[in-house]
């Protein structure tokens, strides 16, 4: 295939149009692209991913996707966004982007950082605690989690998560093979639905997860059983998981369908952390 000469700023606004055209964001955040234009850069897409990826700036070239971005949307381009980037966070190697960092802005600004993260190589780790995360936000870590390759933490601690965010995570990991090793919604009322969801997504990691805490998420024997009896079938899971968390579920280990709990504790592991506090868990198991 002919390599395409375009400028950085035409091919990093070529790339988001896919963003754009897949994330499927509210009409108060994104303008409407015609069919005819989508089909054009669908094409695009994997020449022009592939340019960016040779030739990125600080921080896997976040700026540029971000600039890009506003102003595709029409929206202002935060300069602190892009200073806090390109010197705090590349100066240090720091690969973990912290939402807490800019929660001053409108979230319709963090949705648009969020949003440029997807295609970025540079951030492993997404981590945000007691702040609440507008619907725009969790589309697009939704969005996030359906495209990274290289996101291996998500944190996102009392952010006023319900179970529909952690159904469309679920979905968002069936959509490719994900890099991530470490989760937790502790804090969110994500329930025995949500639980259930991801725990049957969970199961098709590769490599098993390091770190999971789901404290705190309202959920009840029915949706720990579900996840019980993933950690205990899944040979990954004794090796892989080093941290559990499954305090402060009131009642969660009053019946059967904790046993596959128990199993997989008695049996070998790799469990250096657990918590399982305040889930009414029998003394003599």
């Amino acid at each position: 295939m002919q390599k395409l000469h375009l400028p950085n700023e035409m091919m990093v606004a070529f790339s988001l149009c896919e963003v754009v055209l897949m994330a499927n964001l509210t009409l108060k955040l994104l303008k409407t692209v015609p069919l005819d234009l989508q089909e054009s850069l669908l094409t695009l897409t994997g020449v022009i991913e592939e340019q960016l990826n040779s030739q990125p700036g600080p921080c896997g070239g976040f700026s540029d996707t971000y600039a890009a971005l506003c102003d595709f949307n029409e929206m202002p381009f935060r300069e602190e966004i892009q200073w806090d980037v390109d010197n705090i966070y590349y100066r240090h190697n720091w690969r973990k982007f912290n939402l807490q960092d800019f929660s001053h802005l409108e979230s319709r600004d963090l949705a648009l950082a969020v949003a440029a993260l997807s295609f970025n190589q540079w951030f492993t780790k997404i981590y945000c605690k007691e702040i609440k995360l507008s619907a725009d936000i969790q589309q697009q870590l939704t969005f996030l989690l359906s495209k990274s390759s290289s996101l291996e933490e998500l944190s996102l601690e009392d952010c006023g998560l319900k179970v529909d965010f952690a159904v469309k995570m679920a979905a968002a990991l069936q959509q490719h093979t994900s890099t991530l090793q470490a989760i937790n919604l502790s804090g969110n009322s994500v329930e025995d639905k949500g639980v259930i969801a991801l725990s049957q997504e969970i199961q098709h990691l590769n490599e098993g997860l390091r770190f999971l805490s789901l404290s705190r998420v309202s959920m009840s024997t029915k949706g720990l059983g579900c996840l019980s009896q993933v950690l205990s079938s899944c040979q990954q899971f004794s090796t892989s998981l080093t941290h559990l968390d499954l305090s402060c579920n009131p009642g969660s280990l009053v019946t059967e369908d904790a046993t596959f709990l128990f199993k997989f504790l008695s049996g070998t592991n790799s469990l250096s952390y657990l918590d399982l506090s305040d889930t009414n868990c029998p003394l003599d198991t």
